[in-house]
């Protein structure tokens, strides 16, 4: 039913002859974007292999990321509809994109939110007792299901479906920024208690970093798509 609703997009298509300039700059920018999310993605690692001196933390760590990162990735279906985006029309842009992140959100809140809940569980029956300590991280980096599957996937499709990688590239490598002086402002004050209570102000420090790149690119979205959010009806 959801696919039948934007079939007739694809076929919308616009002849224009290839402008090599801009398909160079469209591939510059999107490498500058690529590079800075790669390292954006594993900056956390990275300092806790500065600061921490046992890696048994650092497994704890990595643990829990990685299965963040899996599930985000095996709920990122926005490349289905980037090429709806890239050929449909303005005004038909907005419905197209609320009806496809309405469902997206459908999935990634409850998945973020129970995960968070049963993160004990979720280690213990993946990893085994000896990772539970990482529960607690886990609970927190839950939260990145919803901003990696409808920030990183949707909305970031969304521009590069829109020839804007420049755009993604700016705020990637901004938020970055931001993301390794806090990282190293909560590491270097956590440590003082534990070095596993580290992980929690990395933990912090990526969510954190993660939703003020969602929310940049929302505050954008709208301006240059002239996108309003989806609104829900009880």
């Amino acid at each position: 039913h959801f696919t039948l609703k934007f079939s007739f997009f694809l076929f919308c298509r616009e002849k224009e002859e290839i402008d090599k300039k801009r398909i160079q700059r469209f591939f510059f920018h999107m490498f500058i974007g690529g590079f800075s999310a790669l390292v954006f993605t594993y900056v956390d690692i990275i300092m806790l292999g500065i600061f921490l001196k046992k890696m048994k933390y650092i497994g704890l760590y990595n643990a829990s990321s990685s299965l963040i990162w899996g599930l985000i990735g095996a709920l990122s279906f926005a490349s289905v509809f980037l090429p709806i985006f890239s050929q449909i029309k303005k005004r038909r842009l907005e419905y197209a994109f609320n009806e496809s992140i309405r469902y997206s959100f459908l999935i990634t809140i409850p998945a973020a939110f129970g995960i968070s809940a049963l993160s004990k569980y979720v280690i213990l029956f993946i990893y085994g007792a000896n990772y539970l300590e990482a529960s607690f991280i886990l609970s927190l980096m839950a939260f990145l299901i919803i901003e990696g599957v409808n920030g990183g996937a949707f909305i970031a499709g969304l521009f590069f479906a829109r020839e804007k990688p420049k755009t993604i590239a700016k705020i990637m490598t901004l938020v970055l920024i931001f993301d390794i002086i806090l990282n190293f402002i909560l590491i270097t004050s956590f440590i003082k208690v534990s070095e596993l209570f580290a992980l929690t102000g990395v933990a912090i420090a990526t969510v954190i970093s993660r939703y003020v790149f969602f929310i940049s690119l929302i505050i954008i979205m709208k301006r240059k798509f002239r996108i309003e959010e989806p609104r829900y009806q009880g």
